[in-house]
């Protein structure tokens, strides 16, 4: 299996992987919005023998502080596995590779939502815990699935909404 970054000729490839893998095709759908708005920071797959079986999305996020104060982080997603794929460290492969890439970028934090048990291994907590939420999430019902890994406290805002890219409010 090789870890590299995704280009124009695996677009295809991820679509397909995408459709498959979610119960609808609103993530594909989310790829090509973030390609279109040139919001794709970074767009890594996993390839077995020329067939993509994974992939990951990085897109810049907004924080917002109560008092106003903006910071840009990145939000992960999607992240997907081929089902055949699944349980042999290729998501985490993927997300270990790309944030050790992204760091050496200085974001002030990256955001997921997701699964707290699988993500927390990558430093992820409860955004809760440092008095951010989700804007989307009005009735905080994704509660501990959105999760927070802040990078560098003093570029961080202390508290209040974060906000993905538009192509997030499309689906």
């Amino acid at each position: 299996m090789q870890i590299r970054p995704a280009d124009t000729g695996d677009h295809a490839g991820i679509d397909t992987l995408l459709q498959a893998v979610f119960p609808t095709d609103a993530e594909a759908r989310l790829v090509q919005a973030l390609r279109r708005d040139d919001a794709d920071s970074l767009e890594l797959i996993a390839e077995d023998s020329g067939a993509i079986v994974g992939v990951v999305m990085f897109s810049p996020v907004e924080a917002k502080s109560v008092g106003g104060r903006s910071v840009t982080g990145l939000g992960l997603a999607p992240l997907a596995v081929a089902d055949i794929h699944r349980q042999k460290g290729i998501g985490a492969a993927l997300v270990e590779t790309a944030l050790d890439f992204l760091t050496a970028l200085n974001p002030p934090f990256f955001v997921v939502l997701g699964e707290p048990d699988y993500y927390g291994r990558f430093g992820f907590e409860p955004a809760s815990n440092h008095g951010w939420r989700w804007d989307a999430d009005i009735e905080n019902a994704v509660g501990d699935a959105f999760q927070i890994r802040i990078m560098d406290k003093n570029l961080m805002p202390i508290a209040g909404k974060i906000s993905y890219t538009r192509a997030f409010s499309e689906l």
